[in-house]
């Protein structure tokens, strides 16, 4: 606050200071004043277009040239006058950059497009516009001619490794990895020991399955960065790529050891866990929660690969006691609720009932209370928090099977057909797969 206020001060005092103006927007925008942020902003904004006018409107003055008779200017004269007003726009480039991103983060699009489309006028050469245009249209949900747009920049960034990352990153999120290579490979042309540069490189062809190039992208990495924690990530991602979680797991465990986070505890158990290491999987996350029994997140690690492991008792208990902690919790309320109806202990149509009280928009809530209450007997109450959670997770195959035995129970075949056929039509294997597909087979045909 302090320094805010200072800069505050400062800024009435020099209000044509972008270097103040972005430094104080920055600290409002950081502290959650956003929408003070922009007004400032887009003070500076107007002030680099007429000074005189908004300083004066403001309290503050700033000093005036002497007039000259338009008639009587040389053309040196006006060369000046365009130089400066040139400089004007230039030295407030930075500030209408800002002012733009923070429109697009408060959903002011129409805004956030005009100042965008000065930008680019004013700076066509500064990639900052075309990035800002490319995000308004991410935002939009229009990618339509974005694919152009950023060859069009990779090409204007020459060689500038930070630059083509941003660019790359882009690329990526439009679904042009092929883009991504290039402009990243060009990157690494121009740059070949940079190491966000190599990074991108080997996690791009570790997410399109090409194995080979991400070996050699990783042997440069782990030559010349060896103890960097992003060439273990990476090394441990290829080994799981390759399916040797083993190997996976000692090098995110070298993570955990150089940096010690729940992050990397998870990266490592899970590791575990696909090599078949179960009892390895818990002893790596207790160790944590015993040196981190605060840590609810990892409690929550905990139980989760205790059930994968087939331990539902160990994990009920440690839900219990979350809940006990924490009893309004929706998602603990539900897994317990879960927890105990696998284990026919008690509470378990309760716990759905707070769980869905707690958080009655959530889908999977819904699926857990209409699952138990149709497992009750309570098939009429089912259904409808079935629907709900089809309705708000329409690409559950699970509540879909949920909802067919629900249908089931209430003899209402045709339906039960219809969700059970909605359910498998994916292939992709779900929770009670076989069970759906008996269930289906004993409907028999439409």
């Amino acid at each position: 606050d302090v320094a805010r206020n200072r800069l505050s001060e400062a800024t009435k005092l020099y209000p044509g200071s972008p270097e103040l103006l972005l430094e104080l927007a920055h600290l409002l925008a950081d502290s959650g004043n956003r929408d003070a942020a922009i007004t400032l902003l887009d003070y500076g904004r107007k002030f680099a277009d007429a000074p005189n006018d908004v300083a004066s409107a403001n309290g503050a003055k700033v000093e005036k040239s002497s007039p000259k008779p338009a008639s009587g200017k040389s053309s040196d004269e006006k060369g000046e006058v365009h130089s400066t007003q040139a400089g004007a726009v230039a030295e407030f480039l930075d500030v209408r950059c800002y002012l733009a991103e923070l429109l697009l983060a408060a959903n002011r699009q129409d805004e956030a497009r005009s100042l965008i489309a000065d930008i680019e006028e004013q700076a066509p050469d500064d990639l900052r516009g075309h990035e800002l245009r490319v995000r308004a249209a991410l935002k939009a949900g229009k990618r339509g001619s974005l694919r152009s747009s950023l060859k069009k920049m990779s090409d204007m960034a020459g060689f500038d490794p930070a630059w083509l990352l941003r660019i790359s990153t882009l690329q990526r999120q439009i679904g042009s990895p092929e883009d991504a290579q290039y402009s990243l490979s060009k990157a690494d042309r121009g740059h070949p020991d940079n190491l966000a540069v190599l990074v991108a490189l080997t996690s791009l062809a570790i997410e399109q399955n090409k194995v080979d190039s991400a070996e050699l992208y990783l042997k440069r990495l782990l030559a010349k960065w060896p103890d960097e924690i992003m060439s273990h990530r990476l090394a441990g991602d290829l080994a799981l790529q390759r399916g040797k979680g083993d190997v996976a797991a000692e090098s995110y465990q070298k993570i955990l050891e150089q940096k010690p986070s729940l992050e990397a505890v998870e990266l490592v158990s899970r590791a575990w866990g696909v090599a078949g290491y179960g009892e390895k999987a818990i002893k790596t996350v207790d160790t944590w929660t015993a040196a981190h029994p605060e840590d609810v997140a990892a409690r929550k690690l905990l139980a989760e690969i205790y059930l994968a492991e087939k331990s539902p008792l160990k994990a009920r208990e440690i839900y219990e006691a979350l809940v006990a902690e924490q009893p309004n919790d929706a998602n603990c309320l539900n897994n317990l609720a879960y927890l105990a109806e696998i284990t026919a202990a008690d509470g378990a149509v309760d716990y759905a009932r707070r769980a869905h009280a707690a958080a009655p928009g959530d889908p999977n809530i819904n699926d857990t209370l209409g699952w138990i209450l149709v497992r009750h007997g309570r098939a009429e109450e089912g259904p409808q928090y079935l629907r709900e959670a089809d309705t708000l997770l329409a690409d559950s195959s699970v509540i879909k099977f949920h909802l067919a035995q629900a249908l089931v129970a209430l003899e209402q075949e045709a339906e039960a057909r219809a969700a059970l056929q909605d359910a498998l039509r994916s292939g992709n294997p779900f929770d009670g797969i076989d069970e759906a597909r008996a269930l289906l087979a004993k409907l028999g045909p439409n």
